[in-house]
């Protein structure tokens, strides 16, 4: 809601910062905040749910990719897909895919480490 005041240059508006909505005196048209500091706590929220799901997806990866590490350290060199998801590797995530053009297959990577199948459910473990 905005209106212009008649003798001057300031517009009525609510302020959009969630815990506040009140109403305030605008200097300019596109002033949404009563205050600097309501505005900086506006974006931060904002920013911190953005970084919250970005640090999700990344724990995930992160433990797909220590799977893959640790079973390449182990001298496993071919895996089945049953044996990754018991060890906890989620199948849906990785950071980047790699195309192998040789072989016409993709690589799924969770960083360094990757996986490629080479047989139904069959999968070798590559390092980058």
């Amino acid at each position: 809601m905005e209106t212009k005041n008649q003798n001057t240059d300031s517009y009525n508006k609510t302020c959009k910062f969630e815990r506040c909505k009140k109403p305030f005196v605008a200097r300019r048209l596109n002033q949404e905040f009563c205050s600097p500091s309501h505005h900086s706590h506006h974006n931060n929220s904002l920013a911190r749910v953005r970084r919250n799901l970005v640090k999700g997806v990344n724990a995930i990866l992160l433990k797909n990719r220590n799977i893959l590490e640790r079973l390449k350290q182990m001298g496993k060199e071919k895996i089945l897909v049953e044996e990754l998801i018991q060890q906890g590797f989620v199948m849906n995530y990785c950071s980047h895919l790699l195309i192998n053009r040789e072989l016409n297959k993709y690589i799924f990577m969770c960083y360094e480490f990757g996986i490629v199948e080479v047989e139904t459910k069959k999968y070798n473990i590559v390092k980058q």
